[in-house]
């Protein structure tokens, strides 16, 4: 993990891992801060199922009573703090399964509200075993208005991988569809043995066909403390296919609202972990405020006994360094894919252009994020950065911090545990912060020029905003200058005049420069050329091509000489690329 450690010295500016203590406070500090969720674990499920990692216990409803009590108390303790009621612009039931505590969710939520002011959605995390009409009718009786439903993948073969049967998924689904919630959130898993970018594919577009507002997916990973009997997908399949599910659901017109979840135009989102503070209640639940991340004890039994004893139920403790604030922030900011600076500062207290002002100036000129409206947004290639290092991160600290709260239920006080692992940070910046090298950017972009240069291009078909087609075998004597592109790609549209440019230059002398689109309408295609004077040829794209090319990021450019071999490529886009670009092509053009 020699990478997340080097990620945390340059962001944190501090050689010492991350220290959570089991020394806890038994009042919190947050009455003064804003856009504050509320979280509440409920941690109780029918059969545990081996893939999933958090905390958990099989329902038994004298436990599930006794649970209840204390999690009422727990709510009175932090609450009972406040001197008036306090905003909270979300509350978000997980687990386990809380549907199986339905009679007690109005109970609770009428307790939060005795403290808080929720003037945001409340939802709950589904299992399809839970959809019932009267489950639903119960959950919005008690002002429910999003839910989540743990569909996993709707392929039977998928599903025995995971240890599910899947009788009836689609059914359910239906039915929650038409129950009126504002939000109606499918969880998918990707890289389950077997499954194919078709089979996940299909599986997204079930989930929206059947009614769902939102859809999530998340890589299949393995925790050393589950029990799975099958492996993930190697790391580069994973990536394979969540590219291709980029590309379709950008194709259908989805927005993407983080690194792993597509969205209905225009609707709400459901999103637990994405606030800047939030106050955590049950098991394992966690408090993110202004300078402390904590934890709860995993333990029911535990977290009953404290709470008994008029105790808040941590069991550890991290105060935050300014850096390491500012380094958490990011991190989640970074995974919804956009940063807001004037978020940074309202949270860590210092201007983003003050203490990563140098970083994010490198990120925009490779390509990486874009400014739109005051905010920093990640491209595509950023994501895909994105969704490796958020493993790493699972790897090195989800993994071993649960798996530490799992054994013991409270560190004893002045006790320490010190974790050299990623707790919080933007891989991409600590990719440039380090010092790779400029010409590969990524280890990626380097392995597909390996893989590409000097070997045969594949064959292509495409067709043209007016309908016709363009093939490599039709013009064999043709160079071809192929840039893989998307409209809402900042690094594309700052190639795009380098493009039209070339285009000018040479296609008197047999080089087709074609901009191949991935995912947006002709028509938005046609009225980006027009907009932007742009006379070179466009083309739609298809996953078909773009496989055979191995493309997973924009933008990406592959020349091809006359004999039909490809002489170079480029993953992304830094200034002076197209001087390379156009060396190449006097290069070939001499040859």
């Amino acid at each position: 993990m020699l990478l997340t450690a080097i990620m945390r010295m340059w962001l944190t500016r501090a050689l010492e891992p991350f220290r959570f203590k089991g020394d806890y406070d038994n009042r919190l500090s947050f009455e003064d801060v804003d856009d504050l969720g509320l979280y509440v674990h409920i941690p109780f499920c029918r059969s545990l199922c081996s893939f999933c990692p958090y905390c958990k216990v099989v329902y038994e409803p004298e436990t599930a009573a006794i649970y209840r009590m204390a999690l009422l108390s727990e709510i009175d303790l932090v609450g009972r703090q406040l001197r008036q009621r306090k905003r909270a612009g979300s509350l978000y039931f997980g687990g386990g399964t809380p549907a199986l505590m339905a009679d007690d969710l109005e109970d609770i939520i009428d307790r939060l509200k005795q403290y808080f002011i929720i003037t945001g959605g409340i939802g709950v995390e589904l299992h399809p075993a839970d959809i019932t009409e009267e489950n639903l009718d119960e959950l919005k009786a008690a002002g429910v208005t999003m839910v989540s439903l743990g569909i996993q993948s709707f392929n039977r073969d998928c599903l025995s991988k995971l240890g599910r049967v899947g009788e009836g998924y689609a059914r359910k689904l239906r039915t929650l569809g038409k129950a009126g919630f504002d939000v109606v959130d499918v969880d998918l898993i990707f890289a389950i043995p077997g499954q194919t970018e078709e089979m996940l594919i299909d599986d997204v577009d079930t989930a929206f066909s059947l009614g769902a507002t939102q859809v999530s997916t998340y890589p299949f990973i393995d925790f050393t403390f589950a029990d799975n009997d099958y492996r993930p997908l190697p790391a580069k399949e994973k990536k394979r296919m969540l590219q291709a599910l980029v590309v379709h659901c950008r194709r259908k017109g989805k927005d993407r609202t983080s690194v792993w979840t597509f969205a209905e135009p225009q609707t709400q989102r459901y999103s637990s972990v994405t606030r800047d503070n939030f106050l955590g209640f049950g098991v394992s639940a966690a408090t993110l405020l202004r300078s402390v991340f904590k934890i709860n004890t995993f333990s029911v039994e535990g977290y009953i006994e404290r709470i008994d004893s008029r105790e808040l139920p941590t069991s550890l403790t991290l105060d935050f360094t300014e850096r390491q604030r500012a380094a958490y922030f990011l991190f989640w900011s970074a995974y919804s894919m956009a940063v807001l600076p004037q978020r940074f500062e309202a949270v860590v207290g210092v201007p983003l252009s003050e203490m990563f002002g140098f970083e994010f100036w490198v990120l925009e000129r490779l390509g990486m994020v874009y400014k739109e409206n005051g905010c920093y947004r990640l491209t595509d290639y950023a994501a895909c950065l994105y969704h490796n290092i958020e493993q790493i991160y699972t790897t090195a600290y989800i993994d071993k911090m649960w798996n530490i709260s799992r054994n013991i239920a409270f560190l004893k006080k002045n006790r320490v545990i010190m974790l050299a692992a990623l707790v919080a940070a933007v891989a991409i910046i600590a990719s440039v912060s380090v010092g790779l090298p400029r010409k590969n950017a990524t280890v990626e972009a380097a392995q597909i020029s390996e893989k590409w240069i000097g070997k045969p291009s594949p064959d292509f078909t495409l067709k043209t905003l007016d309908g016709k087609k363009i093939a490599l075998a039709d013009e064999p004597r043709s160079i071809w200058v192929l840039d893989f592109w998307a409209v809402s790609c900042s690094p594309c549209r700052r190639l795009s005049p380098h493009l039209q440019t070339l285009h000018a230059r040479y296609a008197s002398k047999g080089v087709s420069v074609v901009g191949v689109n991935v995912g947006d309408s002709p028509s938005a295609i046609s009225n980006y050329a027009r907009d932007n004077k742009l006379t070179y040829t466009m083309a739609v794209g298809d996953m078909k091509t773009v496989d055979a090319f191995g493309v997973y990021a924009f933008p990406t450019v592959v020349i091809i000489d006359a004999k039909g071999t490809i002489r170079d490529v480029y993953v992304g886009y830094l200034p002076g690329w197209e001087q390379k670009m156009e060396s190449t092509i006097k290069q070939i053009l001499e040859d």
